[in-house]
């Protein structure tokens, strides 16, 4: 069985910026480029909403891009 660390880790190996979010928009995952460079390396944001760190235009482009993404 795959571990979603692993998996996460490859992911990273093809994309510089990974966020991974539930069906709620809480943070499951961000990559550790990310993490640097949306200086976030301080506090971890990892089980915050969506809608507490971004702003409100990308939060509105976040969640266009992921209902294009779903078709």
């Amino acid at each position: 069985m795959i571990r979603l660390e692993n998996l996460y880790s490859f992911m990273e190996t093809s994309f510089d910026y990974l966020l991974v979010v539930d069906g709620t928009e809480r943070i499951v995952h961000m990559s550790r480029l990310l993490t640097r460079d949306s200086h976030a390396e301080d506090v971890s944001s990892e089980g915050k909403q969506l809608k507490d760190i971004l702003t409100p235009p990308s939060l509105t482009t976040f969640r266009s891009a992921m209902a294009q993404a779903r078709g």
